[in-house]
């Protein structure tokens, strides 16, 4: 059983667009940071204060708001000390303009104290607003364009 001083989670969001002007991957931003404990929201990523096995979490939205009927797509993946997780990746197709999907990555790493996380993007065409989208329905809870959530699970 862990103690609190074991603890670790943590929520990171971002409530903007982020639309990669290039082809280039491109480091993901978050300007919300949901609860943390054991780790601290460090460079649009987070750092943790633990050691141990971690599930890691990313889920994003995706759409695009130009390039047509062409298909085009948004890749995200992990980062952790600034090495690509191998296996992390996903990646969903934009067919048409205002096409929303999901990306999803879930993870299990292990992480030493000091170890951070982070999260990257790339799109196949730049300056086709095809990336990470966010939406505030009317009446309804807000979806950010990105989620990180990290929990340390042994």
């Amino acid at each position: 059983m862990f103690t609190r001083t074991q603890t670790c989670y943590g929520e990171l969001t971002d409530s903007t667009n982020q639309t990669p002007a290039g082809t280039s991957p491109v480091q993901a931003t978050f300007n919300t940071t949901g609860l943390t404990h054991g780790c601290t929201k460090v460079n649009n990523g987070f750092t943790v204060q633990v050691s141990g096995v971690y599930s890691v979490n990313i889920t994003g939205q995706v759409s695009k708001t130009g390039g047509g009927q062409s298909n085009n797509t948004v890749d995200v993946w992990l980062v952790k000390n600034g090495v690509a997780v191998a296996g992390s990746g996903v990646r969903n197709v934009v067919v048409e303009i205002g096409d929303n999907k999901v990306v999803y990555s879930d993870n299990i790493i292990h992480m030493s104290a000091g170890d951070s996380v982070k999260v990257y993007l790339s799109v196949d065409a730049g300056n086709v607003g095809a990336g990470l989208y966010a939406y505030a329905p009317a009446g309804e809870a807000s979806i950010p364009s990105i989620m990180l959530t990290l929990f340390r699970i042994a």
